[in-house]
């Protein structure tokens, strides 16, 4: 029966508060709810079905978008996920990762912004606007402090208010009051209360902030029904439903919820649904040149001793380039949110090779290291028995006749359903079988890793077996799933029959997957063609970083540096004397002993399909490096905030014994980086003639002005950065930014003004943002956290109380 109050029949309307499968809502007509599609997003429009035969264009990871300190570049990368998502009739992208990454050693820091929140949450608005100007909503997440992967399911953020206020919900108060329709909450507790069943931390976003979005759960991340609802979570995900929908109609009429909740969660998703009804015609971009753009503006130039870079194509004789990296960047770090790329990404020596072609200069590859870790299956080209390209793979649910299809990979995750068996909880098999074929003689290593119990054949000789997993984090066990392996030796041409199988039980989610290690080298053998080759150089570039395995979902690392083996190449490749210009791909701060001893250095992170011909531009100087570090590179990884904290026998990480986090806990314990946030170099030289710092008439207005020239041949650019702290305090803020362009011989004039929050302080006490009366606080500006240009200082002369409703950014009006 409809509620005298609120007149909605919780029978008919609650169903909509629910999934109807893995990312699909449920539809009620007669309330104007439509169904609408989600899909992870934060990297690219990720398959449904998370199938690599269903490409789409994968973006710069978050690192790499907050190098470039650009919001315009991150609304042209929204604008293209966003587009892309309505031709695939998607609704709702699940992303951006709005997670501080408090040190390099977590799993996801790849897909997190920077460490100084005003950076993150100026782009991933940016990047949330772009996304929704296409008509399709954006859900950043997750909500909140949840930059650990080690026991995400259980884990305690244990976090002051002030720390909480002023670090953590900075990014998602920048989305809420930008206008993201949808937020997702994290699957960790926040002070002892699940994150997705915390009404305090709801009561911020949607009371405080005034925000009128749908708060989604993470993936089963519901598990008391009532609980979260009346926290103030909306929508549960994914379907069908396990705690809201029927369950939650028969909470509200056993009075276990009130029916004006369930009336608030119906207006917000039927708002959300009508919003979604109102959106134009997406508008095209060119992917292309914004993914290059971009990759090229996140590149980060760290070090360039005697102008190593650019090398001139015609002018050098021979390049060197080295590593494994070189012949297949990585480009995305190991979650379910894996994007199979629209375009086959360039490897970076033919990107070089294009960039010299119809020059004197030739390029040349070594491996330099043996490559230790699993590739898929694929990435050797097998054959189904009959002889097409690809893997045959049969599903036998229990009791149903076998169907087979044809795939090119041979790595499958299935959620709710695997297509042509149907429900991930119905029992049964799936086995795949290929032909490989050796490219070449000597040992090869294959494994079989998955859910169920395992079994892999080699011409027909079982020998592999792995009893099923004990049930846990699922999808972490998924995710870092290690392969079980054995090998063979074979001659090249040879072939062998491999036939991978899984009995499944029921589960949620279910996956299979076939991998290689090809033929290595020995360590010296490599690397005794890598000396050959860099000696017979005039300059060797080498690329080292991550592949998939070190950075990804639900493990976190237990350092930063990229590898004994690819420290030792690089300290090999520099004993030679030849100028060495050292690429990492990896998109996290990374551990650099061997900086001092290298030309030059550029951070490439995971720069996108387009990452490839990006750093082959700027190696020949096409183009200037843009990045700026959104991260700070440390001497050792001891002296990053939190080093050596675990968590505690209940769980719990106490978040405010490393505060500050980044470069701020840096100057709090005096402690130098190698790197300083903010830090990038150009091509160009840009000259400051003064730094001017006025405090206006208006009441905390502080207006920062740069006069800069470019004494440079090139045109190049700088980003300008103001820092603020209170005078007895030893650590800085970032309060404002900005880039200015110039060409060679050109004078600029750039002004900034401060926001009002970069002087206040979160009073936990009355509820507010504070400025103190008489507060004197240092306003510094310079062109890193450690290199700065000029300095003054404001007072403030009367004290001052911000509204919590205020947008961060608010500018002191007349």
């Amino acid at each position: 029966m409809p509620d005298p109050a609120t007149g909605l029949d919780p029978v008919k309307s609650a169903p909509a508060t629910a999934g109807a499968d893995s990312h699909t809502t449920v539809a009620v007509p007669a309330l104007g709810i439509d169904a609408a599609v989600l899909a992870d997003g934060p990297l690219g429009v990720v398959s449904l079905t998370l199938d690599e035969r269903d490409r789409s264009t994968l973006i710069p990871s978050g690192t790499a978008i907050a190098a470039t300190w650009s919001a315009e570049i991150a609304r042209e990368l929204g604008l293209l996920l966003g587009g892309e998502a309505r031709e695939r009739g998607i609704d709702v992208l699940l992303g951006p990762n709005l997670g501080v990454p408090r040190n390099p050693f977590s799993g996801r820091a790849f897909e997190m912004y920077s460490e100084e929140v005003l950076l993150t949450g100026r782009l991933a608005a940016a990047m949330i606007g772009g996304i929704q100007a296409q008509g399709v909503a954006a859900s950043p997440k997750h909500l909140v402090a949840n930059d650990t992967e080690t026991g995400r399911r259980a884990m305690n953020s244990a976090v002051s208010t002030p720390v909480l206020r002023e670090t953590y919900l900075v990014p998602f108060e920048f989305a809420a009051k930008r206008g993201a329709r949808a937020m997702m909450t994290a699957y960790n507790r926040l002070n002892g209360v699940p994150c997705v069943a915390n009404p305090r931390l709801v009561d911020v976003v949607k009371r405080e902030w005034g925000w009128d979005g749908v708060l989604t759960s993470d993936w089963f991340g519901i598990e008391d029904g009532p609980a979260s609802a009346n926290a103030g979570v909306d929508l549960e995900m994914p379907g069908p439903a396990r705690h809201f929908g029927s369950f939650l109609a028969g909470a509200v009429e056993r009075g276990e919820v009130t029916p004006e909740r369930l009336e608030d969660m119906i207006r917000r998703i039927r708002a959300l649904s009508s919003w979604l009804r109102r959106r134009q015609e997406a508008r095209s971009a060119d992917a292309d040149a914004v993914l290059v753009k971009a990759a090229t503006m996140a590149t980060t130039l760290l070090k360039n001793d005697q102008a190593v870079l650019p090398v001139v194509p015609g002018m050098t004789r021979k390049i060197a380039v080295i590593g494994p990296l070189a012949r297949r960047l990585t480009l995305q770090g190991g979650t379910f949110g894996r994007v199979a790329p629209a375009r086959d990404p360039a490897d970076l020596v033919t990107a070089l090779a294009g960039r010299c072609q119809g020059t004197s200069t030739e390029i040349a590859w070594a491996q330099g290291i043996p490559v230790r870790e699993h590739r898929p299956l694929a990435s050797v080209r097998p054959r189904t028995p009959s002889g097409e390209r690809g893997v045959l793979v049969t599903y036998e649910p229990a009791g149903e006749a076998a169907r087979e299809e044809v795939r090119t990979a041979a790595s499958f995750v299935w959620f709710h359903r695997i297509p042509r068996y149907g429900s991930t909880r119905t029992e049964g098999r799936v086995r795949v079988r290929a032909v490989v074929e050796a490219p070449a003689t000597g040992r090869y290593e294959f494994g079989v890793a998955g859910t169920g119990q395992l079994r892999l054949e080699i011409d027909g000789r079982e020998v592999v077996t792995r009893p099923a997993p004990a049930p846990a984090d699922v999808m972490g066990v998924v995710a870092r799933s290690e392969p079980e392996r054995a090998w063979v030796d074979l001659e090249a041409g040879d072939e062998v029959v491999l036939a991978a199988t899984a009995d499944f039980e029921a589960s949620h989610v279910q996956a299979l997957s076939l991998t290689v290690l090809t033929p290595q080298d020995s360590r010296e053998a490599a690397l005794g063609s890598a000396m050959r080759l860099v000696e017979d150089s005039d300059l060797a570039v080498v690329i080292v970083g991550d592949d998939e395995s070190t950075s990804r979902e639900s493990a976190d690392l237990a350092a930063s540096g990229v590898g004994e083996d690819q420290e030792a190449l690089i300290g090999e490749l520099t004993r030679t004397g030849k100028p060495v210009v050292v690429v990492v791909n990896a998109s996290r701060a990374v551990d650099m002993p061997w900086a001092d001893d290298a030309g030059a250095v550029l951070m490439s992170w995971y720069g996108g399909e387009a990452a490839a011909e990006a750093l082959a531009g700027i190696i020949v100087g096409a183009e200037e490096p843009g990045g700026r570090l959104p991260v700070t590179i440390a001497v050792r990884d001891q002296d990053h905030a939190g080093w050596g904290q675990e968590l505690d026998t209940d769980l719990t990480l106490d978040y405010d014994r490393s505060e500050p986090v980044g470069h701020a806990h840096f100057e709090a314990t005096g402690t130098a980086p190698r790197f300083g946030f903010g830090h990038g170099l150009g091509y160009g030289r840009v000259t400051v003639d003064s730094v001017t710092i006025e405090q206006g008439a208006r009441p905390g207005s502080v207006g920062v002005t740069v006069r800069s020239r470019n004494d440079g041949t090139r045109a190049t650019s700088e980003v300008f950065q103001v820092y603020v702290r209170r005078a007895h305090q030893p650590w800085t803020r970032l309060a404002e930014f900005a880039r200015v362009h110039l060409e060679a011989g050109e004078t600029g004039i750039t002004r900034l003004t401060l926001p009002v929050r970069a002087f206040a302080g979160w009073f936990d006490a009355g509820g507010a943002w504070v400025i103190d009366d008489g507060a004197l606080y240092e306003v510094l500006v310079g062109r890193s956290s450690v290199d700065m240009l000029g300095h003054g200082y404001v007072r403030w002369d009367e004290p001052r109380t911000i509204s919590t409703a205020a947008d961060p950014d608010e500018i002191p009006q007349k």
